[in-house]
């Protein structure tokens, strides 16, 4: 069944992008295209990801890398999705969070990605806010993050949320926004790679207090000499 609904909802995008392409002169059916253009290869990479996580593919390869410089790149690589639907994107990062660390920057920044994406396409107003802060270890060799996606969007509802990081949840339930249901799964799954976790709070109540937060949890460890 999630088979014929992924095929399906990617014959429909190759085939809007054709008509588009075929049909228009103007601008707005070029853009039309970009968008669903890039829509179906955000799809193609979840599978990817997915298919590599579930048989081992993966290889980590931790080096160096600068949180500032990897939260300053997601705010600019989001912010056009979040401003077309006239959002919020914001960041921080705690002063006590180091500039340098080591980890894989590849597989960190792609679990961001996916968690602020969820966010934006689940947020109709409002805001959505990255937060970075530094948890106490005790040790010296060791640093613990913590990723803090905040966003006032739907929430989550009670039926979703015992299944909502399970493959395809979100299409099963017939939310089919993301085109492929397996964004959370695949960012959970790399964060357990990397020796972390992905957890979430969110309310449906409307108002101020409607929303979610979903949370990566990581240690890693301070850049080698």
């Amino acid at each position: 069944d999630f088979i014929m609904r992924l095929t399906t909802e990617m014959s429909s995008h190759l085939n809007a992008i054709l008509d588009r392409l075929i049909e228009s002169e103007e601008v707005s059916g070029l853009d039309e295209a970009l968008d669903r253009s890039q829509r179906l290869l955000g799809m193609i990479n979840k599978v990817i990801d997915f298919t590599q996580v579930e048989v081992g593919a993966l290889v980590l390869n931790d080096r160096p890398c600068d949180l500032r410089q990897i939260i300053s790149d997601l705010q600019e690589r989001h912010s056009p999705g979040a401003e077309a639907k006239g959002l919020a994107l914001r960041h921080s990062v705690a002063p006590a969070v180091p500039k340098l660390v080591q980890t894989d920057a590849h597989r960190l920044v792609q679990i961001l990605d996916y968690l602020t994406e969820n966010a934006i396409q689940y947020t109709e107003h409002g805001y959505v806010e990255l937060r970075v802060l530094r948890e106490p270890t005790g040790s010296w060799d060791t640093i613990r993050l913590r990723f803090e996606i905040e966003d006032t969007g739907c929430g989550v509802d009670g039926e979703l949320s015992s299944q909502i990081f399970e493959p395809f949840a979100a299409s099963e339930t017939g939310s089919f926004m993301d085109g492929s249901g397996l964004g959370l799964t695949v960012a959970t799954r790399v964060a357990r790679l990397l020796g972390g976790e992905v957890s979430f709070v969110s309310s449906t109540a409307e108002g101020a207090g409607a929303g979610s937060t979903f949370t990566l949890e990581l240690e890693v460890r301070p850049p080698s000499d």
